[in-house]
């Protein structure tokens, strides 16, 4: 009997950790409202880029070196990001 009721219970509490586990590991992703898209003006305007941060600091570059901006309209990206904390 005891057997019986490890066999079931173990896979479906492991079941219920993981999903519990994956939306928690989301939220923080979620809710952060400094995170913003970036986009660079290189080769063409506002191309995407890497996600930056609105807090003042270091400015947000790509791996190849490029400034990284905010989106002010479809083709207007001047509004500096800044590296994600």
């Amino acid at each position: 009997m005891k057997k019986i009721v490890l066999k079931t219970a173990l896979p479906a509490l492991a079941l219920m950790m993981a999903v519990g586990l994956s939306f928690a590991t989301n939220v923080e992703q979620a809710h952060n409202p400094n995170a913003k898209q970036g986009y660079i003006n290189t080769p063409q305007p506002c191309t995407l880029s890497r996600t930056c941060s609105t807090i003042p600091g270091q400015l947000c570059t790509d791996n190849n070196g490029n400034q990284v901006f905010d989106k002010i309209s479809p083709t207007v990206c001047t509004q500096p990001l800044y590296m994600p904390q």
